[in-house]
């Protein structure tokens, strides 16, 4: 009796432990899918324990028959509940779907059914003897067909739900390992007690198995309990943690670590089983300020930075809340990612861009979001001036006439109709300078939106360059057109004398026996008109070439002016007559004898006046000589002046710019009218330069023109070689 007693108080206390566990699982039902089958276990086993003490109990048959059939509920549910809780935590979820799970309580139903209903048909049972007694009945049952079916199909549940737990323990992590071998040992416990129910010297009423399917759900939820209701399955959490490269960190709700995975455990420097249960801020210890600072922090993306092996390390951190699927607040996810080197590289091209020595600037809808130091000293704005301007206000600092070209290149950039976009203009700066500057603009992706860069350039030094250089090129150009009609000129001057010089020689040669010597006179006269001519223009172009060579020589020596003007005034005389002009000298008093080369003086002075008397006609040439006094020394004067003015057909300034360019003639269609090679102007300038002196020459059309020659009284160059031919003839 005492032993019957003790047994249904044992199956009494275990039904009790088992409501209690359902109780406090239920609370936590929305932790864990892996909670509610073991929820459903251990209501199955609470109303077989609970049904099978009624059973044990009735001396009626009818009512043991009764309760029989109320625990077989809990009986044919347990096996399901078992698998559904292998699959969930193996993470085989895929098979529990709305018909997978109607499949699998099929035959709970249909067993259920059979046994209520076992009276007409004893499919499940067959009662062949009852006997009752002081506290309890025996009885003697045969089993149907009905019962055999669902032991296959309850111990084929058991047996496949174990296989699926020793597949995930080999495959588990250490982390699950000690885990999953609880539940093995839950797993193989019911076999157990079923195995000494029925080979074991117990009474037939002891029957061990549903104490071991406590036992089992005990285990199970304890092993739950334990690990602090991982939301995560063994098998996903292998698939998704394990490979990851992140360091990740499961906290619960009292910032209690309750998973790890092995970067987070090599970033630590523990290992999972150490750390597992712990609080957080026992395990990153290192780390206090962090660990304070973020201690209730709920969700958070930052950029970190840590001492660690006297270096300092980069973290991307993130913060995750980690909540029930009904929304209540569970933990807290916490992933660290080392971005050292992505900071380091950041670094170096944030060192590259502070350095660039181009400008640089990024757009986005239409402002200037990013400058470098390089834009500033170009332009003169610094970066939050940039910032505060739009596209529209800078674009009113480009020159007019380049506007639109830059307006152009940035809204193609925009609507992404080109690549690369190269562009130059000029751009007046902060400081109102005009500078010339050369873009070069694509588009990028600045921060997650599209955006334009923009690199600029001063080109302002290359620019003025490019001026002189096209400028030169201009001037070379229009030499050379010169020459052209130099040329075209000289093939006329030259050939107009050879032509007369033949022509009379030929007269002469003919005409000479039959003509008059006055007639032949006249001829030779002619012959050495042109001849003269020809052996100026000669001369003109070989002195040219003397100049330009460096190979004019001067011979400085005294001579008197007044005798030079005379036998300038007797060679010039012939030209003014014929042109009807009369030629007025005037020298001053003070006008006395200079040292220079008279040969270059004379050939000067002729130049100028015969020019005068071809472009007057009956008009009046003038030449003044005087002094221009420097000194105050009264019996010296510095240079000496030569002013010749004429009435003819002037100038224009263009054409006085031009006048001393070898080859140059104030127009081209006076040389067809008047002759000349545009030379005798050009030498006699470079032989003013050559004697220390200067020539200039001022004019207006239909008013005449001026030229000035000034050249020193005392030469140095003559004196210098005064001197070296002295010491050569002491030395002598």
């Amino acid at each position: 009796m005492w032993t019957f007693l003790f047994y249904l108080t044992t199956l009494f206390l275990a039904g009790i432990i088992s409501v209690i566990l359902m109780v406090y699982l239920w609370q936590r039902r929305d932790e864990s899918r892996t909670v509610l089958p073991v929820i459903l276990l251990l209501f199955s086993v609470a109303i077989w324990l609970f049904g099978y003490i009624v059973e044990l109990t009735r001396t009626d048959l009818a009512e043991r028959v009764f309760w029989a059939d109320v625990q077989y509920i809990g009986i044919v549910i347990l096996p399901v509940a078992w698998f559904i809780f292998t699959l969930e935590y193996t993470g085989r979820t895929k098979w529990l779907t709305r018909y997978g799970v109607a499949l699998l309580f099929l035959e709970p139903v249909i067993i259920t059914l059979l046994i209520w209903t076992n009276e007409t048909h004893n499919l499940f049972r067959i009662i062949e003897s009852f006997q009752p007694t002081e506290l309890t009945s025996t009885w003697e049952i045969g089993r149907g067909a009905a019962f055999w079916v669902h032991t296959a199909y309850s111990y084929s549940l058991l047996l496949l739900g174990t296989i699926f737990l020793v597949v995930a323990f080999f495959r588990a992590s250490s982390l699950y390992r000690k885990q999953i071998g609880i539940l093995l040992i839950a797993a193989v416990i019911p076999w157990i007690a079923n195995m000494i129910y029925l080979f074991g010297p117990f009474p037939q009423y002891m029957d061990p198995t549903p104490f071991g399917f406590l036992l089992s759900a005990i285990l199970i939820s304890w092993s739950i309990i334990k690990f602090h209701f991982i939301k995560i399955t063994p098998v996903a959490r292998d698939r998704v943690i394990e490979n990851m490269q992140d360091g990740l960190l499961v906290l619960n709700k009292e910032n209690q670590i309750i998973d790890i995975n092995p970067a987070a455990e090599q970033l630590l420097d523990c290992q999972a089983k150490d750390v597992v249960g712990k609080p957080a801020a026992q395990i990153m210890s290192v780390w206090p300020d962090l660990v304070e600072r973020f201690r209730d922090v709920t969700e958070l993306h930052e950029e970190i930075a840590v001492s660690r092996d006297e270096a300092t390390v980069w973290y991307a951190l993130r913060i995750t809340p980690l909540t029930s699927r009904t929304g209540r607040f569970l933990g807290r996810i916490v992933t660290l990612r080392d971005i050292t080197e992505r900071k380091n590289v950041a670094g170096a091209f944030a060192t590259l861009v502070e350095q660039l020595p181009q400008g640089l600037a990024i757009l986005q809808n239409g402002r200037i979001v990013f400058t470098n130091p390089a834009l500033t000293d170009i332009c003169g704005y610094a970066s939050d001036e940039f910032k505060s301007l739009s596209v529209n206000e800078l674009l009113e600092r480009v020159h007019p006439d380049d506007r639109d070209i830059v307006s152009d290149a940035v809204s193609s950039q925009y609507l992404a109709e080109q690549g690369t976009v190269n562009v130059d203009y000029r751009f007046v700066d902060k400081f109102e300078n005009l500078l010339w500057l050369e873009q070069t603009s694509n588009r990028i992706q600045y921060r997650g939106q599209p955006s334009v860069q923009v690199v600029i350039s001063d080109i302002s030094d290359r620019k003025a360059t490019e001026r002189m250089l096209q400028e030169a090129k201009n001037i070379a150009d229009q030499a050379n057109r010169a020459k052209s009609v130099f040329l075209a000129n000289m093939s006329h001057e030259l050939r107009t004398p050879l032509a007369a010089i033949i022509g009379y020689s030929e007269m002469i040669r003919e005409q000479s026996a039959t003509q008059s010597v006055e007639k032949v006179i006249n001829r030779v006269s002619h012959i050495e008109f042109s001849a003269n001519h020809l052996l100026t223009i000669i001369n003109d172009v070989l002195d040219l070439s003397k100049i330009e060579a460096g190979k004019m020589t001067l011979q400085f020596e005294e001579f008197d002016v007044r005798h030079l003007i005379d036998s300038v005034v007797e060679t010039i005389r012939p030209l003014m007559v014929k042109n009807d002009n009369q030629l007025q000298v005037d020298i001053s008093a003070e006008v006395n004898r200079i040292v220079s080369d008279p040969v270059r003086v004379r050939q000067v002075l002729l130049n100028i006046l015969g020019n005068s008397a071809k472009f007057t006609e009956s008009g009046q040439v003038s030449l003044q000589i005087f002094c221009d006094r420097r000194t105050s020394d009264t019996t010296e004067n510095n240079q000496i002046i030569f002013q010749i003015t004429d009435t003819g057909i002037g100038m224009t300034p263009e054409q006085v710019d031009s006048l001393f360019q070898p080859f140059s003639q104030g127009d081209s269609s006076l040389t067809r009218k008047y002759g000349g090679t545009g030379l005798g102007l050009a030498i006699s300038w470079r032989l003013c330069r050559m004697l220390e002196g200067n020539l200039t020459a001022e004019s207006a059309v239909g008013e005449g023109s001026m030229f000035t020659v000034r050249l020193p009284v005392q030469n140095e160059q003559a004196e210098i070689a005064l001197k070296t031919e002295i010491n050569n003839l002491w030395l002598e």
